[in-house]
């Protein structure tokens, strides 16, 4: 079954993946942020971590508009 909506879909997909993928969902937002997150840090600590040979696990965050950060 198709899933209801389309953030259900990067959630779907999530669930499926075989391997390691970080999800992040922020409350009110659509495809593109269009508040001023900080993305280009967290890139850059995603290479970082890569290239230092630290492992990479799956994450599921949910971002609320107040900032704060919800795993899953």
């Amino acid at each position: 079954m198709a899933p209801a909506n389309k953030v259900e879909y990067a959630y779907d997909f999530y669930n499926k993946a075989t391997a390691p993928i970080k999800l992040m969902a922020y409350e009110s937002e659509g495809h593109v942020v269009k508040h001023t997150y900080d993305m280009d840090a967290m890139i850059a600590d995603w290479l970082k971590d890569r290239l230092d040979g630290k492992p990479m696990k799956s994450e599921n965050i949910y971002v609320e508009v107040s900032g704060r950060e919800v795993k899953k």
